[in-house]
């Protein structure tokens, strides 16, 4: 489950759809809230309105204060009763959500969906959920700080080289092996954070989101960069054992310059509204010899390459 809950949160307002034939109002504060995806409940806590949400997934762990509120089941398999139960005026999904919002539209249950595919998805998300939640200021402020990181972040790797750079997005973490990675296509939100990190994409393959690739397939890529995204930390065992399967590819520029870089956090895994601090982290793998002002720490990298230390 930890692969599809990676894929899908990584996944504008795409539509506004208030089911049983009402129409969205930008001037009604919504009181009760579902919602479908580990992001969204992030951006309604971050800006304020998490007092405001009656029912998350169970994979909604973030903040630890989403954790106590009633869970409706899975991100793709919600419990229905569970959430009509809730008397929700809203339910919050993604794009990814077809076929629950045609549930939730046959029980006559109001539901706003958004795409968390890009950070301009996930700006715009902040701004409409702080409209009708009645949280405009915390909102905007929140929405103007990530536009600035952005901003901040392109100035400072204006004119620098872009390098190829592979992300791994999981599909191998617990196995160790090399078969079957999953990495990010053309068209995603990391293939937009490594292109505002100041990198270019080396996967150039068909459109597909998040395809898998062979160890041949990595080989003709020839990323000079490797980032490789785990859910969730790990113990120096596993470390090892990441360090010994990617040691596999040695003709490739990233392992050859020992540029492939681990990152085992929860925050690296979820496209929403802390992507300031994965677009840090990917400026310090891509151009270390940088330090912009929109750099956070290294806490959570953990680094093949004897250039980064891993923190504890």
């Amino acid at each position: 489950m930890a692969v599809w809950r990676f894929i899908f949160s990584v996944p504008v307002l795409l539509a506004v759809a208030l089911c049983g034939g009402k129409e969205a109002r930008g001037d009604t504060e919504v009181r009760r809230i579902v919602s479908l995806a580990p992001t969204l409940t992030e951006v309604l806590f971050a800006i304020g309105a998490g007092d405001k949400v009656v029912g998350v997934t169970r994979y909604c762990d973030y903040p630890p204060q989403a954790t106590t509120l009633p869970h409706i089941g899975g991100i793709v398999d919600p419990l229905y009763e569970k959430i009509v139960s809730l008397r929700p005026d809203m339910v919050v999904t993604l794009t990814e959500h077809g076929s629950v919002r045609r549930e939730l539209e046959r029980l006559r249950i109001p539901s706003l969906t958004f795409h968390h595919h890009d950070t301009s998805g996930i700006i715009q998300s902040i701004s409409v959920l702080g409209e009708l939640t009645n949280h405009q200021d915390r909102a905007a402020t929140l929405a103007k700080s990530l536009r600035d990181a952005k901003e901040r972040t392109a100035h400072c790797v204006a004119g620098k080289p872009t390098p190829r750079v592979l992300v791994s997005v999981g599909g191998h973490a617990s196995s160790g092996d090399l078969e079957k990675i999953f990495v990010a296509g053309k068209d995603t939100f990391y293939d937009e954070l490594v292109t505002l990190a100041g990198g270019e994409n080396a996967y150039r393959g068909p459109e597909i989101t998040y395809p898998s690739v062979s160890p041949e397939g990595i080989v003709m890529m020839n990323p000079d960069v490797i980032i490789d995204l785990l859910p969730t930390p790990t113990d120096d065992e596993h470390l090892a054992l990441l360090r010994k399967r990617w040691e596999r590819l040695s003709i490739v520029p990233a392992v050859k310059h020992n540029r492939v870089v681990v990152f085992a956090e929860e925050v690296m895994v979820n496209p929403g509204p802390r992507f300031d601090r994965i677009l840090s982290r990917f400026v310090q793998v891509i151009h270390p010899e940088l330090r912009c002002e929109s750099t956070v720490d290294r806490e959570g990298a953990a680094s093949l390459s004897p250039s980064l230390e891993r923190s504890e």
